[in-house]
């Protein structure tokens, strides 16, 4: 994600594990949708051949990142688990809370 910076970058040198929230908003308890996903982070260098694709990816020009002063942030989020809450699972007949272990660089799933 590209950010412009500010107080979240100030501790991930230290500490890159980071945390991801998407919900929708609650409109009653039969009607939960939502998704957290625990992760690293790591900022990758600005105008990289990563940087510059994901830029592509997203439609953001070169001509738009060249003007920025300081350069835009992005950060690479590597997912290691993701938990769900759908509360339309029910109707499948799976638990509306769901969790997704993902296996780290090297790892077996």
């Amino acid at each position: 994600m590209f950010s412009e910076g500010g107080k979240k970058f100030i501790g991930l040198s230290e500490n890159p594990n980071v945390c991801l929230a998407i919900f929708d908003g609650y409109t009653g308890f039969q009607n939960l949708h939502g998704m957290q996903i625990m992760g690293t982070a790591q900022v990758v260098e600005p105008f990289s051949p990563d940087y510059l694709a994901h830029a592509a990816y997203k439609g953001i020009s070169l001509d738009f990142l060249n003007k920025q002063d300081p350069p835009m942030h992005l950060i690479r989020v590597r997912p290691v688990s993701m938990e769900c809450l759908f509360s339309d699972c029910k109707a499948l007949g799976c638990g509306p809370r769901q969790t997704l272990l993902l296996a780290g660089e090297g790892e077996q799933p």
